[in-house]
């Protein structure tokens, strides 16, 4: 999805970067708007998609509507910045403008740190989903029980290895 974000704010500005040197009154303009708007709305759509799938689900909602709330920030400045610089016969300026956040876009894109494609989603936030170091990382419960069972019993967690909290579970209960 990155790489998909990236191409199509890319695209986007080389499309509009071609529309500076046209005059503005030829059929080629049509052609080169059609595919700047597909390819903005394409990279809005893949947004759209990879936003919520960054967030774990407890906080996916808050977090995709923040996100987005930006996004109309910026849809409701863009007519006051093209019409105000068209009618002042700039044209150039406000295809600069919106190629330059095209590429800000693109080179974001990119640098985002997280690739969702072909990945599970996050339930919950916890300290799995979190790089934390060692010394601040909350313990999960089964962790926990594992630590206690090592410290009781290191037979039993030596045999079943680590990680395997439920079999232990399963091991001590039925030697009882």
């Amino acid at each position: 999805r990155k790489l998909s974000q990236a191409l199509l704010f890319g695209g986007t500005a080389v499309f509009i970067l071609l529309l500076i040197p046209l005059d503005h009154q030829t059929n080629a303009d049509v052609a080169i708007l059609f595919f700047a708007r597909m390819l903005i709305t394409g990279a809005f759509t893949v947004t759209y998609l990879y936003t919520p799938e960054v967030y774990p689900t407890n906080i996916r909602g808050t977090a995709f509507g923040f996100a987005n709330s930006f996004a109309r920030i910026g849809g409701m400045l863009c007519p006051f910045v093209a019409q105000d610089l068209l009618q002042q016969g700039h044209a150039w300026a406000t295809e600069l403008i919106f190629a330059f956040f095209c590429i800000m876009a693109t080179i974001a894109a990119v640098r985002l740190p997280v690739e969702t494609a072909g990945k599970a989603m996050a339930d919950v936030a916890d300290a799995n989903t979190v790089e934390l170091p060692e010394a601040k990382r909350k313990r999960t419960g089964s962790e926990v029980y594992m630590k206690q069972l090592e410290d009781e019993s290191p037979s039993v967690v030596g045999e079943l290895g680590e990680g395997a909290g439920e079999l232990a579970v399963a091991r001590v209960d039925s030697s009882a």
